[in-house]
């Protein structure tokens, strides 16, 4: 069974990478939500990861509320 997982990996990097696109290529441009829906997860997790405080203490508290 790893054999053929392997030939198809293969294959896929094969075409993706050693092969010359047939026809016109075009790049996507992302719309204007997606960037803003990224940058606000970015931002909300790299302040989660420097900062975790804040929400490990309301974790704390929630839990403290529900056990009652």
């Amino acid at each position: 069974m790893s054999g053929i997982t392997a030939f198809v990996y293969i294959r896929l990097i094969v075409l993706m990478f050693f092969t010359e696109p047939s026809g016109e290529v075009t790049a996507a441009a992302p719309a204007t939500l997606s960037l803003t829906v990224i940058t606000v997860g970015v931002i909300v997790t790299i302040a989660l990861g420097v900062f975790p405080g804040p929400l490990l203490e309301l974790a704390e508290q929630s839990s403290v509320f529900i056990t009652r």
